[in-house]
């Protein structure tokens, strides 16, 4: 299900952090009443229905390092993380951890030997009770009803996407999100009968989606991703038609090259990996080799060319440098980027993969030439020049391209290379000196900026164990509450004393914010600085609840929010 992905570690404390302890109690029990009626999860996507007062469609989104997501009941409007949200990650948490797991496997036994045992009258009125509460579901049994009498043609199958896909503008989110239900709805119907189905009739029906769904998203607001399910639809059943269809594995190539050019909304961005079980190898070549020819057949790029000039170019290169990316081919990917480079920008993106190939004299004279169209953004160019010269071993160089670009971006990646090359250079004290003093002067451009500086001086301060000027660093240039928890957390193990004041800071500047869930959010670090606090002095953590409650008493709203997390402290005598 999840491929070779890696996916976030769904605990309750991210779950929590998410939706809030209310949404996470409701949405936990949901999952334990079984409430998440379907599920489906792709590497990046998980789409479920969950039952409530009626069905409402979940779509997570998550990452190695990521989770969120929306729902379509009125709490969530597709952007909240609600309780729906919150039973469905409790379900791919579940997922996660065991395939599937052996309760689910147990009920899912029970449940099919009763289902087995009830005659057909018995099971029709089931469904029939349930179908007005699931209109998903209602929707793709009727079409799986009209397949199943009538004749399927390419014309009936199409007719049945072009009645769920009339254009006309939709910008609601409510609207946008029935649409592509509708839509999911008929696909998953024509799915459900594609093995029966001709290939070439499931080749123009698929086909037929695809340019329907492009043509209704020129008039939809879908910023909220929701025909991701109906093109992985759309692309599975183009896949089907493509893997059974009697054509040579060049016919194949040509064709999938052919649609995916005229493509202009992402339906064929996986190309031609996503295609390589229908392809098949010699496809596979087919599909490059049709590629190499259609970018041979193009004229040359002139030296004054602008980007739209490009695109025919750059769009079938792409695929040639994913190709060569995989075989680490740098000297095919300077050549394929040679073919369009006219601008600095292009020059100083050859002059990288010159580096990534550990070849400086190349690097330094594409950089050179960058240098020459645009001497005026010289700077932009200081990090590669840095490393031609650390390729070189002229690590005095390398500092001093290094230096200027630290002081563009002041950034905590960039110090660290600086220091590996003043390390080399042997002059390591003294960089650090006059990294910290320059940190240290602020940044007149605005707060924002001298926050980001601030930040990454407490980085620093972090990496050298100076506790005492981390929290003074924190506590005085820090405004971020996510920032301030950062520190607070770096400081919690090794100097409670000092960490206790950088999580006051930013329980503070989360109630600052003023909503309900930065509200939940200040608690929760309260409550997560408590070790902290007491490890200062017994009534150290109740001092504090204190002073927050008289500093917010006209808050009514934290001051709720804090009474059901962390109880008023008893008195003293």
């Amino acid at each position: 299900m999840f491929g070779d992905l890696d996916l976030i570690e769904i605990t309750d404390k991210l779950l929590l952090t998410l939706a809030g302890s209310g949404p996470f109690d409701r949405g936990y029990r949901y999952f334990m009443d079984g409430r998440v009626a379907t599920f489906t999860s792709s590497e990046r996507r998980t789409a479920a229905t969950v039952s409530g007062t009626r069905m409402y469609r979940v779509e997570l989104r998550h990452s190695e390092s990521q989770l969120d997501g929306g729902c379509d009941c009125p709490a969530s409007e597709g952007i909240d993380f609600c309780k729906h949200c919150v039973a469905t990650a409790l379900k791919l948490r579940d997922v996660q951890s065991s395939g599937t797991s052996g309760e689910t496997r147990t009920d899912n036994a029970i449940l099919e030997n009763y289902l087995v045992q009830q005659d057909a009258k018995t099971l029709t009125a089931h469904l029939l009770d349930v179908l007005p509460r699931d209109p998903l579901l209602r929707e793709r049994l009727r079409q799986q009803a009209e397949f199943a009498v009538g004749v399927t043609s390419a014309k009936r199958l199409k007719q049945a996407i072009t009645k769920v896909t009339r254009p006309g503008n939709i910008v609601e989110h409510v609207k946008v999100v029935a649409y592509f239900r509708r839509l999911e709805a008929t696909l998953q119907g024509i799915s459900s009968i594609a093995d029966r189905v001709p290939a070439d009739v499931l080749l123009e029906t698929a086909l037929h989606g695809m340019q329907r769904l492009n043509r209704a998203l020129e008039q939809i607001d879908d910023s909220g991703g929701y025909r991701d399910n109906a093109q992985y639809d759309l692309r599975t059943l183009h896949i089907q038609a493509l893997t059974a269809i009697g054509w040579s594995p060049k016919q194949r190539a040509e064709h999938l090259l052919e649609v995916t050019l005229e493509d202009q909304w992402d339906q064929f961005s996986g190309v031609p990996h996503d295609y390589a079980d229908a392809l098949g190898a010699a496809g596979l070549g087919a599909f490059y080799a049709a590629v190499e020819r259609r970018l041979d057949q193009l004229p040359s790029v002139k030296r004054t060319a602008k980007s739209e000039n490009k695109w025919p170019h750059r769009r079938l290169i792409h695929y040639l440098m994913k190709r060569a990316e995989q075989q680490q081919d740098w000297d095919a990917m300077i050549a394929l980027e040679k073919r369009t480079a006219t601008t600095d920008i292009d020059f100083t993106r050859i002059a990288s993969l010159c580096l990534r190939k550990t070849d400086p004299a190349g690097a330094a004279e594409w950089l050179t030439k960058a240098d020459a169209i645009d001497p005026n953004n010289k700077c932009l160019r200081m990090a590669d020049w840095a490393v031609v010269h650390a390729q070189r071993g002229e690590w005095e160089a390398a500092v001093a391209s290094q230096e200027a670009v630290f002081k563009q971006k002041a950034d905590y990646d960039t110090y660290r290379r600086l220091m590996e090359y003043a390390t080399q250079a042997g002059q390591a004290a003294a960089v650090r000196e006059a990294s910290v003093a320059y940190l240290q002067k602020g940044n007149p451009k605005g707060w924002w900026s001298d926050e980001n500086h601030a930040y990454t001086l407490a980085l620093i301060f972090h990496d050298e164990h100076n506790w005492l000027a981390l929290k003074e660093t924190a506590v005085n240039r820090i405004k971020s509450p996510k920032r301030l928890l950062d520190a607070a957390r770096w400081l919690a193990d090794p100097a409670p004393g000092e960490a206790i004041h950088v999580y006051e800071q930013s329980v503070n500047a989360f109630i600052a914010e003023k909503k309900k869930r930065s509200y939940q959010t200040a608690a929760r670090v309260l409550i997560e600085s408590r070790p902290s606090f007491n490890a200062v002095s017994a009534s150290a953590f109740d001092d504090c609840v204190v002073r927050l409650r008289s500093e917010h008493c006209r808050k009514p709203s934290f001051i709720a929010v804090l009474d059901a997390k962390v109880p008023f402290p008893a008195k003293r005598p």
